[in-house]
């Protein structure tokens, strides 16, 4: 017996596969910042978007009144003067160091407190 082609399977057609989309925190930053000065709703703003408002929402909490920290590289100071020891350590100070202090503390290394 052949398949009657009039009846319809009762195998459902394959939906097509929606890939969740992955922000990066800079691109969900932004976003904050973009709805934040447009003026449009937290529902509008994502329905126009195309950003899930639920996961829009979460990034906001995540981030409010948390500082962004960003790494600065502070150069070295220049050393000024670098004393070494009898025992042949190395004491180097900056440009901005008191003589007077640094000679204090060469004179305390000698003296034993024991």
């Amino acid at each position: 017996m052949e398949p009657d082609s009039n009846v319809l399977s009762a195998v459902p057609a394959a939906a097509p596969i929606r890939r969740r989309r992955v922000y990066k925190e800079s691109e969900k930053r932004s976003a904050i910042a973009r709805q934040a000065s447009s003026g449009k709703s937290v529902a509008r703003f994502c329905h126009d978007e195309g950003i899930v408002e639920s996961s829009f929402r979460k990034w906001c909490r995540k981030f409010s009144g948390k500082p962004t920290f960003v790494e600065v590289p502070v150069p070295m100071p220049s050393v000024a003067v670098e004393v070494v020891l009898v025992s042949g350590d190395r004491i180097a100070t900056s440009s901005d160091c008191d003589p007077l202090w640094l000679a204090k503390f060469v004179r305390s290394l000698g003296t034993s407190s024991c």
